[in-house]
């Protein structure tokens, strides 16, 4: 027993190296330019769903993520602002595994409207699952216009680009709401 907690501090180290170096080339806030060099929009069939999953690196959007990609002709892009509610080295874990099974993940704020439009004309999405929002309640009571943007303002704002450029697979619009 106690040799093996003289190895995790080592493979810790290692895998937290692994991350840091992996991290830093994932997209990041900066990648808006990037985005739009990439003029040419992903191409897919009609057969392939392109689902976009905000607050991809929090539990929820993780798992939901981690289970698209077992679908068929399926393209994952996750969206997180990574904000520091919750721990975020979690988060960066959690977006390093989605990044190696294949999800590209942006670092960006929901809120950035360019951005989103940006993201919206490249890959043409069939799906949105808005999971993005500013969690905890005793939060929203010691910050009420920090929660108020995140949880409305933001929502606005991707609603406002939905609605400009229409997410559907089948020439119709769909909202689910649980």
């Amino acid at each position: 027993m106690l040799a093996r907690h003289k190895v995790l501090p080592v493979t810790a180290m290692v895998f937290c190296l692994v991350v840091f170096v992996v991290w830093h080339s994932l997209p990041g806030s900066s990648q808006i330019d990037r985005v739009r060099r990439q003029k040419t929009p992903v191409v897919r069939s009609n057969s392939t769903k392109v689902v976009l999953v905000t607050g991809a690196a929090g539990f929820i959007g993780f798992h939901l993520a981690r289970e698209l990609i077992g679908i068929n002709k399926t393209v994952i892009v996750g969206l997180d602002n990574f904000n520091d509610y919750y721990d975020r080295q979690l988060k960066k874990d959690r977006a390093f595994i989605l990044h190696t099974l294949g999800v590209t993940i942006y670092h960006e704020d929901l809120c950035h409207t360019e951005f989103l439009e940006d993201l919206f004309t490249k890959y043409k999405f069939t799906h949105v699952a808005h999971l993005a929002a500013q969690a905890g309640v005793r939060y929203s009571l010691q910050n009420p216009l920090a929660y108020i943007r995140a949880n409305v303002e933001c929502q606005v704002a991707l609603l406002e680009v939905m609605r400009k450029y229409p997410v559907s697979d089948d020439g119709s619009c769909k909202v689910y709401i649980h």
